[in-house]
């Protein structure tokens, strides 16, 4: 560079904010982000099949997802006979445990990305999904009262998985994701949580029923697992874009 005081030095252009290359911190870790998602949506919706092919007679439509959780047979209401009820309430758990640890990878690996309102709604679902595991929602629970904190797990946990989705999509520039990936992040928690206002909504009304309770259930829960694998698949490509971050 010229000691010339009359030339201007030339400054490093600085990188666009928000976009892959400055949004990367540490590769390997986003790397480790995408597979713990990844392994969380996969693994749960394997483990929901293996469980309902356990349950002679299970309806995705008419039986809700915790049903399979319920690790006693009655014939009261819609049926329990759960062959697989531990595994379903490992996998509730598991889900909470690997999304939380997920979100935590992803703030480690990437740079800028705002902590709470990711982490936030990150820990409140992991609670959530504990609480479905731990705590039953059988006939038994119902009569005695004691599926409150099911239910408010469970609510807590759809609320707060959509919320993170639609959050990601707001702080996807920081990871490294493009405009498709903040569209469909967005979309996804958008459906989730207007599902979840019709599953409540519909479920209480006996004129009007649009649909049965376990497709406005899954249509509340399963843009979260999807949102999961989305953005696994993400971060994944992100870190294999900057190998040396």
């Amino acid at each position: 560079m010229s000691s010339n005081p009359h030339v201007p030095r030339l400054r490093p252009r600085p990188a666009p904010r928000g976009g892959p290359g400055p949004a990367v911190r540490r590769s390997g870790t986003l790397w480790w982000a995408g597979v713990v998602l990844v392994v969380a949506a996969v693994g749960y919706v394997l483990c929901e099949a293996l469980a309902a092919s356990r349950f002679p007679g299970y309806s995705y439509a008419h039986h809700y997802i915790s049903d399979l959780g319920v690790p006693y047979e009655s014939e009261e209401g819609r049926g329990f006979r759960s062959g697989a009820a531990l595994l379903m309430n490992l996998a509730f758990v598991g889900q909470g445990v690997l999304l939380l640890l997920g979100v935590v990878l992803l703030l480690r690996g990437a740079r800028g990305v705002p902590r709470a309102p990711l982490l936030g709604p990150g820990v409140l679902y992991a609670a959530g999904m504990l609480l479905v595991g731990a705590v039953h929602a059988g006939p038994r629970e119902a009569a005695d009262g004691t599926s409150l904190p099911h239910a408010v797990g469970a609510g807590a946990a759809i609320v707060c998985g959509n919320v993170l989705a639609i959050v990601a999509a707001r702080a996807s520039g920081r990871f490294g994701a493009g405009r498709r990936y903040r569209c469909a992040s967005a979309a996804l928690g958008v459906l989730g949580l207007l599902s979840l206002v019709m599953f409540v909504a519909d479920s209480g009304s006996s004129a009007f029923h649009l649909l049965p309770d376990g497709v406005w259930e899954r249509l509340a829960v399963y843009p979260i697992t999807a949102w999961e694998l989305l953005t696994g698949c993400t971060l994944l490509l992100t870190a294999r874009r900057h190998p040396s971050a």
